[in-house]
């Protein structure tokens, strides 16, 4: 099952489309009994419910690196700095995640945008 409303994973989390659906899932949590935020982050992956998703990240930024994949193809530089993806112990493990996955045009992030949060 998904609670997706959007055809491409980039921006997934911040359309308004997917936002929209933010009473439902916390309804379908809560009638799950899946409080926890690790739990909630299994859930939200599990639904494709992106929103949900990044509100977990943030709370458990220690998940942050584990879920790198997922968070570069958001496409959101603001939310990798956010969740500490551009301090110095982890900025290595993005570039060489980047740098490995991704040619020329394909990574999901704005240049422009990802050099500023890298400054």
């Amino acid at each position: 099952h998904s609670l997706s409303k959007t055809a491409s994973i980039k921006g997934a989390h911040s359309s308004l489309e997917n936002l929209e659906l933010a009473p439902l899932a916390n309804f379908l949590m809560e009638r799950s009994d899946i409080k926890d935020p690790q739990l909630q982050l299994v859930w939200c992956k599990k639904t494709n419910f992106m929103p949900g998703f990044v509100r977990c990240i943030l709370v458990l930024k220690e998940k942050a690196l584990e879920e790198l994949a997922l968070l570069i193809e958001l496409g959101d530089s603001e939310l990798l700095y956010d969740v500490g993806l551009f301090s110095p112990v982890n900025i290595q493990p993005v570039s060489s995640h980047i740098n490995k996955l991704y040619s020329k045009d394909e990574c999901p992030l704005e240049w422009n945008e990802f050099g500023v949060y890298l400054l």
